[in-house]
């Protein structure tokens, strides 16, 4: 099931009353980071609370055990539901902060890691020193250390979710950020997703397929996980009319080579084609297709030089 949590980015109490206000009955959770809480305290817990609202308090403790065993404690005692750590912080940070929520018993506030900011690219990573690993792989592996040092859940990217729920305990809670209407301002995100395709990609693991031929763009099918993907491709690449061995095709990909390898597989052995070029999509398609996002371009059989 999923559930929405709206975004209380806003800078005052009596902003964040009036969206809640405004929205009403149609939402019951909501989020307060770091911009309102600094600004309002816990007075804007208690009052979001007085609607009878749940809240994710998003403030991604992380520091020694002990701290954040009474930061969690702090949000306990307010009442709220869903808290944040970072998964970097280490196996005893994350048991300290599970066990410090436990005492609140059935009102116990679900701890959930963050594994890695959804405005960190691959480039980011590098950066601080998370080499050779694009952001998934180290998605997942902050997520498998999470979970099993005692995280109820995690934050993570849409595109992350399909891959990992299967490889995680079942319930294990997901919270999705970067989630925004198509054509909405990004902002600093780089791993975003529109509502659509936050549950159906992401939820659910299904990947869409869309082809481009003749400068039209259409939803051309959809395959559940990523081998499911790969099938699907090859499937629509015979019903296009094959693929054309007097000029070279072209596999693009937005993350790693490695996720076109499939591809140079499948057209070297099974269609007898020349080594497909390869090359990285570029950021305007990469940015609305996502991470993860790879692609075929080729003529078809029927070209005649």
């Amino acid at each position: 099931m999923s559930e929405l949590i709206v975004a209380l980015d806003v800078q005052t109490r009596a902003e964040a009353e009036a969206k809640v206000k405004l929205l009403g009955d149609a939402v019951d959770f909501y989020k307060i980071g770091l911009e309102l809480f600094t600004a309002e305290g816990p007075d804007v817990v208690k009052a979001v609370k007085g609607f009878g609202k749940r809240v994710f308090l998003d403030l991604k403790f992380h520091d020694i055990p002990n701290t954040v065993a009474k930061a969690v404690k702090s949000g306990g005692k307010l009442g709220v539901d869903l808290m944040t750590i970072h998964a970097v912080g280490g196996r005893a940070m994350i048991a300290a902060a599970r066990a410090a929520a436990g005492e609140y018993g059935a009102a116990a506030p679900k701890i959930l890691a963050v594994t890695v900011l959804t405005s960190l690219d691959q480039s980011d990573l590098a950066d601080i020193g998370v080499a050779g690993r694009t952001p998934a792989a180290q998605v997942e592996a902050m997520a498998r250390f999470a979970v099993a040092n005692g995280a109820n859940g995690l934050v993570c990217s849409a595109f992350d979710v399909g891959g990992l729920s299967p490889k995680l305990p079942a319930g294990t809670l997901f919270v999705t950020p970067g989630v925004r209407p198509a054509g909405a301002a990004v902002g600093d995100q780089k791993r975003i997703a529109t509502p659509a395709v936050a549950v159906a990609g992401g939820m659910l693991g299904i990947k869409p397929l869309i082809t481009i031929k003749e400068g039209k763009v259409a939803m051309a099918g959809k395959a559940r996980g990523l081998p499911g993907a790969y099938v699907a491709l090859f499937k629509k690449v015979e019903e296009l009319g094959g693929i054309s061995a007097a000029v070279p095709a072209l596999a693009g990909y937005t993350l790693s080579a490695r996720e076109v390898q499939p591809i140079q597989t499948y057209l070297q052995d099974n269609l007898q084609c020349a080594e497909p070029l390869v090359r990285q999509i570029g950021c305007v398609i990469g940015t609305h297709a996502g991470p993860g996002a790879f692609g075929l371009a080729f003529f078809d059989q029927g070209l005649e030089l």
